[in-house]
């Protein structure tokens, strides 16, 4: 009506019988039933695609609970209540802390509900879209808390497989530390007996596309890796404070989670220092392949490692830091004291051909590493002014791509006055015309496309182009 008639529940002005923002009904059927003689249901508090959630009394216990219903276009689809039990099923087989409790489930009429314990707090999706950054210690806390809850649901042969910031709930304690739940068990899968029907088939997508492992993309069969993926998209974005893959469409962050390698945290994000350790440990969490991640637990203590700065890359570095030190004293303050241990050395993958596109970070780019990657290509961006290495993330650069506009000729000729990239292939792509081909050529220009042809034809050519300097 208007703003002097508030919603009840998410207090916007409240329409003539619903309110368009939060599903609020006026004359709610469902509003001060009592289920089962128990639990009376009082005021709708939230809703999501499979349902509606209410407050609501337990009258024997005298508690304030949780009611979640499943929505009216849902309570037909057999598949969907199946699911609304499994989800049951799920969270009262999960004994944790960080596990919203199960209290009852039941069937009201031809309605299916949960009945669950009430919780009040802020989600870590509403957190991350706050302009103000998250601390290293908090995030380490928060996530430190998510992992210990996906060990204990994977232990249990629970895959949670809708990991994403909306459904991790922050509590605050009575000792004002947030304290982690986890919610939205309704696509998890749980173990069930061998002549059961499953309930998703392969090649069934589901999940929030943004934090989908390759797997779910691809409507494989999910293990606990996937939500280890999730779990490392969200870790990205609260450090970051972006995502690691954007596109416009569902099908493009897909094809990036299945063929993108995900670029590094300090290149994209909005805190330029962050650790070698969380880096790679981020880059390792994201891997295609499954068997290449860590589990839950190695992620975990990982984690706790690379934060505390104890990890083996942090103490290399701090290692290296002590041997420049040693190298400016005299030879006496140089001796030794002590028992000395070795200096950890770290293993750096350089066998696997890179190509970096040395552009701004634009919509070209991001095309661009996207077609090159799902031909099988290790892409990434460089976006700085200054030239890349020739090394990056662990990788040796193979191919550098440099547009041909506004200053195609100038990153040529910089690439070419640098020793280690005066054998590299340099690629200038989007040539509008044969005197800015001569030009590309004289500046140093292995090969160039011109801005007519597809991605197709610099993919070809950059092949070509590898397969000669090998």
């Amino acid at each position: 009506m208007s703003e002097e008639h508030p919603c009840p529940s998410c207090r916007l002005p409240l329409d003539v019988d619903a309110c368009s923002a939060c599903g609020y009904e006026k004359n709610d059927p469902r509003i001060g039933i009592v289920l089962d003689g128990k639990v009376r249901v009082e005021e709708l508090i939230g809703r999501g695609g499979m349902g509606r959630v209410y407050s609501g009394e337990h009258l024997t216990l005298g508690a304030k609970v949780a009611v979640k219903f499943l929505s009216g276009s849902m309570m037909r689809e057999s598949l969907v209540r199946a699911r609304f039990r499994r989800e049951a099923l799920a969270l009262a087989k999960l004994r944790h802390p960080g596990v919203v409790s199960v209290l009852d489930f039941g069937e009201h009429g031809d309605e299916l509900y949960m009945v669950m314990e009430l919780v009040s707090g802020t989600s870590l999706g509403a957190q991350l879209e706050d302009k103000v950054p998250m601390g290293l210690p908090a995030i380490g806390a928060i996530f430190d808390q998510l992992l210990q809850v996906l060990e204990t649901a994977h232990r249990e042969g629970i895959v949670h497989r809708d990991i994403k910031p909306d459904n991790v709930m922050l509590v605050m304690s009575a000792d004002r530390v947030p304290r982690v739940k986890l919610l939205d068990f309704g696509i998890a899968h749980v173990p069930m007996e061998a002549s059961a029907a499953k309930l998703t088939e392969t090649g069934t997508i589901q999940g929030t596309p943004h934090y989908m492992s390759p797997e779910q993309c691809r409507g494989s069969d999910i293990g606990p890796a996937s939500d280890v993926y999730s779990t490392a998209v969200m870790l990205f974005e609260a450090l970051a404070g972006a995502m690691p893959f954007e596109a416009e469409e569902a099908t493009g962050l897909m094809v990036q989670h299945m063929f993108v390698e995900p670029p590094r945290i300090a290149e994209v994000g909005r805190h330029a220092e962050v650790s070698i350790g969380l880096e790679r440990l981020i880059r390792r969490a994201l891997a295609k392949i499954q068997a290449e991640r860590p589990t839950a637990s190695e992620m975990r203590d990982q984690l706790s490692s690379a934060i505390k700065g104890t990890d083996p890359d942090a103490m290399a570095v701090a290692a290296a830091a002590t041997r420049q030190h040693m190298a400016a004293l005299s030879r006496g303050e140089r001796a030794p004291t002590g028992p000395q241990d070795p200096a950890p050395v770290i293993s750096v993958a350089v066998d696997k051909a890179l190509v970096v596109l040395w552009m701004p970070r634009g919509q070209r780019a991001l095309l661009l590493r996207d077609s090159l990657a799902v031909n099988e290509l290790s892409v990434r961006i460089w976006a700085e002014p200054a030239a890349p290495p020739n090394e990056v993330d662990g990788l040796a650069v193979r191919a550098v791509i440099v547009l041909a506009e506004p200053d195609g000729d100038a990153r040529t000729r910089a690439l070419r006055a640098s020793a280690q990239f005066q054998q590299t292939p340099v690629l200038v792509i989007d040539v509008v015309d044969s005197a800015r081909t001569a030009s590309a050529i004289r500046a140093g220009a292995s090969d160039v496309t011109h801005a007519a042809v597809g991605d197709e034809d610099v993919h070809r050519k950059l092949r070509r182009l590898i397969r000669r300097s090998r």
